[in-house]
């Protein structure tokens, strides 16, 4: 789920508005589920999987998007920080 908040402080800030243009911001929020298998059965497919949640946030700054997102599961936690995005 992605959201572009009205809402745009950036803009405000002594030190990023008059410098920077960031016509955008927004924040994104995700689940996801699915288990990896040697061969396609379904059976198989639906049994001990795996999911991992999530948010993020990115910005529009000068023709660029910048993001990052954070990712928790029972296996591992990640922090990632993009340029550009691919849709």
């Amino acid at each position: 789920f992605r959201a572009i908040p009205f809402w745009q402080p950036l803009e405000d800030l002594p030190v990023v508005g008059p410098l920077y243009d960031i016509p955008w911001w927004q924040w994104t929020l995700f689940v996801d589920a699915g288990r990896v298998a040697d061969d396609f059965d379904l059976g198989e497919l639906h049994t001990d999987m795996k999911y991992s949640v999530g948010g993020g946030i990115r910005f529009k700054v000068e023709g660029v998007t910048v993001r990052t997102e954070i990712a928790s599961s029972k296996e591992d936690n990640r922090l990632r920080f993009f340029i550009n995005q691919p849709f």
